[in-house]
């Protein structure tokens, strides 16, 4: 996948951190706490990882599953990302956004 800036692992823990202080968990545990960011963290990078996948065309993701029926290298899968069109930055802000919101929005 593409190196996105909003994606960068200091940014999305400071994401992840600003959404528990927001729904109020910040007196948490401190290992649960730390549990809880663990989980959100790659909960998120999940979300974003299917949001880039869902910004290629068509043409692209025939190219990329034809890519990987093979044994592909880093370098391969990630020229087909790097060729592409596809708004990466807008894609992952978008899963973050709806991330969030899910996440504030369940019961606690």
């Amino acid at each position: 996948m593409p190196d996105i800036t909003p994606t960068s692992e200091k940014v999305l823990s400071a994401f992840v951190n600003k959404m528990i202080e927001d729904k109020g968990l910040s007196d948490m545990d401190r290992r649960e706490k730390l549990m809880l960011r663990a989980q959100l963290q790659s909960e998120l990078n999940t979300q974003i990882e299917k949001a880039m996948l869902r910004a290629l065309s068509d043409d692209e993701l025939m190219n990329l599953s034809d890519l990987m029926n093979g044994n592909p290298t880093a370098r391969q899968v990630e020229a087909v990302f790097e060729n592409s069109d596809a708004d990466y930055e807008a894609a992952a802000a978008q899963a973050m956004k709806a991330f969030r919101a899910g996440f504030l929005a369940e019961v606690a």
